[in-house]
């Protein structure tokens, strides 16, 4: 039999509860109707993050991505995409088995997105 897929779940911020919740539907209906089994943990990103751990993403994600000076940037100076990036390396952070994404690249660059990819895959 094969192992549990983990699956980190991060509402808000960017992800709208209602998209979790119907995403969970379908986690819920693999479960029973295709004998799938999953190990489902919560996790904060991004605003949520920084309001218990004063950011949104520990140095050694940052350093993977190349971004050891973003600790000490205002995010008021970062980028609609780098914002966006952030999330993505918050999420990539805590290595879940499977990520559910809505438009996972929408306002990065080709470089960034050519790096996620080969991230995600």
């Amino acid at each position: 039999m094969a192992s549990n897929r983990k699956v980190m779940v991060l509402p808000g911020d960017g992800i709208g509860n209602e998209v979790m919740q119907a995403n969970m539907k379908i986690i819920d209906w693999l479960a029973k109707h295709r004998s799938l089994g999953f190990d489902l943990s919560e996790g904060l990103v991004g605003g949520a993050a920084y309001d218990v751990h004063g950011t949104p993403l520990t140095d050694e994600t940052l350093a993977d991505f190349g971004k050891s000076d973003w600790p000490t940037r205002p995010v008021s100076t970062l980028s609609q995409g780098q914002r966006h990036l952030v999330c993505l390396m918050s999420v990539l952070a805590m290595a879940p088995s499977v990520i559910i994404l809505d438009e996972p690249f929408s306002g990065l660059d080709i470089p960034t997105t050519r790096a996620l990819q080969k991230r995600l895959n």
